[in-house]
């Protein structure tokens, strides 16, 4: 039997194929992997006997014109194109073609989770933003209105200071006025005053 590994060539070997004795129909090479004797000059049972070789075999090439004659003329050959429109043999293709199908139907699920979630997060992120929005709008107006009331009462206590001040310098005027022109009778207040009494 042989085995994939035998059928290897190691790289690094310093010999060339050189001895093909033929075994059951199959060549087989040896290559040594260390400097030794020329691989012509050892014999079969020690080349075998030597753990350090590495044994390829090589199938034999058949004969495909003896192959085809040999064939009954009624023989039809099926198309090597399959239903896909792929041509050749299909050996290991079909669990291929499956596992590769699979694959990119896993990848397009995900994909498409990837999509609903990145959708779901833009829709979170936008109604975050439009919350925050307005917050911020109702905290303006509100430190707006408190603003506004801050100067409407800096306004009036103002107002009422000056106005204050004005009427006291008014009655202060006019106390002097009343009190400078009593004397003289020429005031009606001072008339109006004195007639009430």
């Amino acid at each position: 039997m042989v085995r994939f590994s035998d059928l290897l060539y190691q790289e690094g070997s310093q010999g060339v194929e050189a001895c093909a004795p033929r075994l059951n129909g199959w060549r087989r090479t040896v290559i040594p992997k260390s400097d030794g004797p020329a691989p012509c000059n050892v014999p079969e049972e020690e080349a075998n006997a030597r753990s350090s070789k590495v044994v390829r075999a090589q199938a034999p090439i058949p004969d495909f014109e003896d192959f085809f004659a040999g064939l009954p003329s009624s023989f039809d050959p099926s198309s090597p194109v399959d239903e896909l429109g792929r041509s050749g043999l299909n050996l290991l293709g079909s669990p291929l073609m499956r596992a590769w199908e699979a694959m990119v139907y896993r990848q397009g699920r995900e994909s498409e989770k990837d999509l609903a979630r990145m959708q779901n997060e833009i829709l979170e992120r936008d109604s975050k933003l439009a919350r925050d929005h307005e917050k911020a709008v109702r905290r303006a107006e509100r430190k707006g209105r408190r603003e506004i009331v801050e100067v409407m009462k800096n306004c009036a206590s103002q107002f009422k200071t000056e106005y204050g001040n004005l009427k006291d310098a008014y009655s202060l005027v006019y106390f002097r006025s009343v009190v400078q022109l009593a004397p003289f009778g020429r005031c009606k207040a001072t008339n109006f005053f004195s007639r009430t009494r």
